[in-house]
């Protein structure tokens, strides 16, 4: 956008600015004069333009999650983050394109969110037993404990791999005290 004081005639003066989501390059303002003294009016500098102003680098989905952005690099925009099912997200979910400093270059709000696979501790076999999982300790893994011959199992015998908790680490199904594998022993007879 511009204005000029006498339009286009000699010892106007025009001043320029951009729309919300541009950047003037060049003089916000210029003259019409006669730099030669030849009679030809000419302008103090070329007229300035209106760049766009987006964020780069240009964002992609995190491995394993996705992203959808309203108006992907441009100024304004706003990105949201999420992860594929078993992963948890790192960093903030929604990140936006901000020109803080008015220098025309978008910059994110932040870096880029990331997805990190869901695991869970590793859960130990009992002694006198064993324990065996459909997919270690990696989200939606089921844990099943046994015990050997001549032993019996108290406590819980599965446990799955579950949600995260706020540090992304997955959570078994089951936090109470791990199962344990006692004797079976023969009751004296009466």
């Amino acid at each position: 956008m511009f204005a000029c004081s006498l339009s286009t005639a000699y010892g106007s003066n025009c001043a320029f600015r951009c729309s919300r989501g541009y950047h003037l390059v060049g003089s916000n303002s210029i003259q019409c004069g006669d730099a030669n003294n030849d009679g030809v009016g000419e302008w103090s500098a070329d007229f300035p333009v209106c760049n766009e102003v987006i964020c780069i680098p240009s964002l992609s989905a995190p491995s394993n999650g996705s992203i959808n952005c309203t108006d992907f690099s441009q100024l304004d925009s706003q990105c949201h983050f999420s992860c594929d099912n078993g992963f948890f997200l790192r960093g903030n979910d929604i990140i936006t394109c901000n020109d803080d400093d008015n220098n025309g270059e978008g910059e994110w709000s932040s870096n880029p969110a990331t997805c990190k696979e869901i695991t869970c501790q590793v859960q130990n076999s009992p002694v006198n037993g064993s324990i065996s999982c459909t997919r270690g300790v990696l989200y939606g893994s089921a844990c099943f404990f046994e015990c050997n011959p001549g032993y019996s199992l108290v406590g819980y015998d599965t446990v799955l791999c579950g949600e995260p908790n706020s540090d992304g680490a997955g959570q078994w199904s089951i936090e109470e005290e791990p199962p344990t594998c006692i004797s079976n022993e023969c009751s004296p007879e009466s």
